[in-house]
């Protein structure tokens, strides 16, 4: 009968196998391509009969919703890249191309909507078709509201056989493998699988529901819109492209600002962004990689919630999955993934949890020696994911270690902590080393360090503990201006109060210490996030501190710790009333708690889906730049390296210069100096540290800072040939990865030595 079976798998997996060959053959054979020019468009409207025309401004042309489109085309299933000449002169936001399914079929096309600029004159850019039927139109919109006009000159559609056949392939792919693992559980795991259900019955069914939860809002078919959402965006694709140059790990993001770059690799960690990344580059739309994201992440919380609620929880699994659901669903957790889109600061509450453990571990005489593990995975982890959360974290280990007093000043707990900190600098250096190098270089600098928005975005305690959700805060002049979050909902203020009745029943209490430490934390979280008061005494008395945790920006961050704080006192405060008062008790409080968790967060995603705009981001965002660029050069004017102009070397007189090739942050220029002196040429990059021009001999050339912060090329006397320019990692960084890569194998092999000695 076995034998059987294996055979069975074997026929099936070579079928499978030639499945996914003839998947792969059939999308890679396929080809179709369409150019259309101005004499084959037409111009439509509200008020305006079909025109062949490819011309349209508000003179000409009264009504609204005018657009000069392609043909109706059916197109077959796929990947495709669709590029448009076009001139126009209306202001960037009043002219745009779109891609749409003409029955209205929302989910029969992906593709985004883009911006047209007055000094550019070609737009390129990837849509997905999604089955055979789909009736497509390509068209450019211009606003009733401009004075300007648009002219499109040709539109081509261009079929990517490789890029589809990758795409659908690795789809059909991953569907055979979750059929596969249904298929081994039943021919030979059934009775183990079915015994396990049986035994963690509650637990899976619980932590099905808690992620179907936690992802409600993905289960549309456009992304919801989030304070930060389109920057991220831009974060997932410009790491694609940096990939796609050769870049790894990606350190000066191309896409941005014309191509110019941006050093988001060295300021914020694009490690836990890689699996976006990589599916953009398999041609997966934007918007879904964002969601696979999110969902990585609510799996990762998840598991670190759970692991560490079973421990503190002294293993009891109904309460460990309540802690899991409350902290997987708390307010500020979900506030931060659906509403602000703060991809690094929720990315870090998937590793807060593993630290609170490492910190109970350390101060509890029988499990001093397991700290340094957790503590490692969780620094590390956040150091990785949000570099604020860093000064987040160490604002209240500072107090915490003064509450813990002597206790914190033995032998063993230093050697604990020595061993955490260095094994965690082993692991970061990679990106910690070259962020710290940017900003010593005086290349990056922050601007936000002031500290204003402490005092201005101040979260008074009525908003702290209330059932309700409002986006848009409250105040104008103090306190919550403009969008800031509310707090931890009124479940906290249960568990706060439980806490607090449990420290006046006196010391006889068996975690009294716990929660005594725990409670202190947690007031002084709640002063430094709701006392606006508090950050002017700073400002006045102690300015070097107030200039230090200026640099979070917003106090409403130190939510992420104090929603810490509360899991552990919610688990405590569970434990000492099943002691205290019976069972009966501990299940009502546990119910209680839960049960408002999920209603109040279920009024946030409800009052979030009903007052915010969806974004259709299905490929590249609207604009390659930001509102307030923190990281430019000093004196740089990012609106002047847009245009094709953008994308020009320029020279003094005497010297001739034009582009030979352009890649991302990369290029080749010929140059001819004929001034009969050395002279220079302003390449079509920023100057930051790491760039390097070589002559064509192979000779590298000087460089400096040129006009508008681009980088400065010196150019020799009498020189005829072409320069070339790109970004190179100093060696330094490159030591920096194989010593983080050393650590990882390292901390690995402590693992498993760890646990072999644990059998």
């Amino acid at each position: 009968m076995k034998t059987t079976k294996k055979a069975v798998c074997i026929i099936l997996l070579i079928a499978e196998l030639a499945v996914l060959a003839l998947c792969f053959r059939s999308y890679k054979n396929y080809s179709d391509n369409r150019a259309y020019t101005t004499a084959d468009l037409v111009l439509q409207g509200d008020e305006i009969d079909p025109t062949p025309s490819g011309y349209v401004d508000n003179n000409s042309y009264a009504g609204t919703n005018k657009k000069v489109c392609t043909p109706q085309m059916q197109l077959h299933d796929g990947i495709y890249r669709m590029t448009m000449q076009y001139e126009t002169t209306a202001t960037p936001g009043m002219s745009s191309v779109s891609i749409e399914s003409v029955d209205d079929d929302i989910l029969g096309v992906n593709g985004d909507t883009y911006r047209l600029y007055p000094d550019e004159h070609s737009v390129s850019y990837r849509f997905n078709v999604n089955g055979s039927h789909t009736q497509i139109q390509i068209g450019g919109s211009l606003s009733s509201e401009s004075d300007g006009y648009l002219l499109i000159r040709g539109v081509d559609v261009q079929y990517i056989p490789t890029l589809t056949a990758a795409n659908r392939t690795l789809t059909l792919l991953f569907w055979l493998a979750c059929a596969d693992l249904v298929i081994y559980v039943l021919l030979f795991r059934r009775k183990d699988t079915a015994e396990l259900c049986r035994k963690n019955a509650l637990m899976i069914s619980g932590m099905a529901f808690i992620f179907f939860f936690a992802m409600l809002p993905c289960f549309t078919v456009y992304q919801q819109h989030g304070d930060d959402l389109g920057f991220h965006l831009q974060r997932i694709y410009s790491l694609a492209e940096g990939l796609r140059a050769g870049q790894f790990p990606v350190r000066m993001d191309p896409y941005w600002f014309n191509d110019y770059g941006y050093p988001l690799g060295i300021t914020y960690c694009n490690l836990f962004l890689l699996p976006s990344a990589v599916l953009k580059l398999l041609g997966y739309p934007l918007q879904f990689t964002y969601k696979v994201y999110i969902a990585l992440m609510t799996a990762l919380t998840m598991r670190t919630a759970y692991h560490v609620s079973y421990i503190i929880g002294e293993k009891k699994q109904r309460l460990a999955l309540a802690g899991c659901g409350i902290y997987t669903l708390s307010f500020y957790r979900l506030v931060d993934v659906y509403h602000r889109a703060a991809v690094g600061e929720y990315a870090a509450m998937a590793f807060l949890p593993l630290l609170i453990l490492g910190f109970w571990y350390l101060y509890h005489d029988e499990t001093i020696k397991k700290s340094w593990v957790p503590l490692t995975i969780g620094a590390a982890g956040i150091a990785l994911s949000h570099v604020l959360s860093i000064i987040i974290v160490i604002w209240f280990a500072v107090p915490f270690f003064i509450l813990m007093g002597k206790k914190t000043f033995t032998r063993e707990r230093l050697l604990q902590l020595l061993k955490f900190a260095g094994m965690t600098v082993l692991l970061t250096i990679w990106f910690i080393y070259p962020f710290l190098t940017y900003y010593a270089g005086g290349a990056i600098g922050i601007s936000s360090g002031t500290g204003s928005n402490l005092i201005r975005r101040a979260v008074f305690l009525p908003s702290q503990f209330e059932l309700d959700f409002d986006p848009l805060g409250s105040g104008e002049d103090f306190g919550m201006v403009g969008k800031s979050p509310t707090g931890y909902g009124i479940a906290a203020a249960f568990i706060l109060v439980v806490s607090l009745y449990l420290l006046l029943k006196g010391r006889e209490q068996k975690r009294h210490r716990e929660i005594g430490v725990l409670s202190v934390m947690m007031l002084f979280c709640v002063i430094v996030t709701s006392s606006a008061q508090f950050y002017r005494f700073l400002r006045i008395y102690l300015p070097a501190v107030y200039h230090i945790i200026g640099n979070i920006q917003f106090c409403f961050r130190f939510f992420e710790i104090g929603t810490q704080f509360l899991l552990v006192l919610f688990l405590l405060d569970v434990l000492e009333l099943n002691d205290k008062f019976g069972k009966q008790v501990a299940a009502a409080f546990l119910v209680l708690v839960c049960a408002v968790t999920f209603i109040e967060s279920n009024r946030m995603l409800s009052k979030q889906n009903a007052t915010v705009e969806g974004e259709y981001a299905y490929d590249i965002p609207a604009d390659h730049y930001i509102d307030n660029p923190e990281y430019l050069p000093d004196g740089c004017n990012s609106a002047l390296v847009f245009g094709e102009s953008g994308r020009q070397p320029e020279a003094p007189d005497g010297v001739q210069a034009s582009v030979v090739s352009d890649g991302p942050i990369s290029g080749t220029v010929q140059v001819k100096n004929e001034t009969g002196a050395a002279s220079y040429v302003d390449l079509f990059v920023f100057n930051y540290p790491g760039y390097h021009v070589y002559a064509q001999d192979g000779t590298e050339l000087s460089t400096e800072a040129g006009d508008n912060g681009r980088l400065r090329a010196d150019i020799p006397q009498d020189y005829d040939g072409t320069i070339s320019f790109r970004f190179e990692e100093p060696l330094s960084w490159r030591a920096s990865e194989l010593i983080s890569l050393a650590g990882l194998v390292g901390f690995i092999v402590c693992l498993k030595k760890r646990e072999k000695a644990n059998r």
